[in-house]
């Protein structure tokens, strides 16, 4: 079970809070609504917070005369400090391996993880809004065994 601990980092513990915010309110929506509006209602708000992220760091790269063309320069104006995720590389991929969100909610099963996995398509859409296309094969809300963020830029194809 993911303890929050008072003595744990700061980004760490706050990530895992909010992850068990988020998993208590999907179970709120889907007991009220049911499921299927529940979760219609769960993808709704994530694409809220997404637009609002997202139109506050376009705010802050115009601000700073940033444009953002890659990984790296989206990475200048990423609202969201590193919640304690630990990551390595595997043949030129970035694969976080540990998620404090993803920890949180498999604690509440399959159910916590199909959760997880609504508010992750946040990171395609972020990364959309800014020409960059993400790719992930693996994800631990799905595959259990650590997230891919393959990051290009978008073609006129993708």
């Amino acid at each position: 079970m993911s303890i929050i601990k008072s003595n744990e980092n700061e980004n760490l513990r706050f990530s895992k809070l909010m992850a068990l915010l988020y998993y208590h309110m999907c179970e709120e929506f889907c007991a009220r609504l049911g499921e299927e509006e529940g979760k219609k209602a769960i993808s709704n708000v994530v694409r809220a917070f997404g637009d609002a992220r997202i139109k506050a760091m376009k705010k802050e790269a115009e601000e700073r005369k940033i444009t953002i063309v890659d990984n790296e320069s989206y990475h200048l104006v990423r609202d969201m400090p590193n919640p304690g995720y630990r990551a390595t590389w595997k043949d030129g991929v970035h694969c976080v391996e540990y998620c404090p969100f993803a920890d949180v909610w498999a604690d509440y099963g399959e159910k916590g993880l199909e959760y997880g996995a609504l508010y992750c398509e946040i990171d395609n859409q972020i990364f959309d809004a800014f020409g960059l296309k993400l790719r992930r094969d693996h994800i631990l809300t799905t595959t259990k065994d650590y997230c891919e963020f393959i990051v290009e830029k978008k073609t006129e194809n993708s």
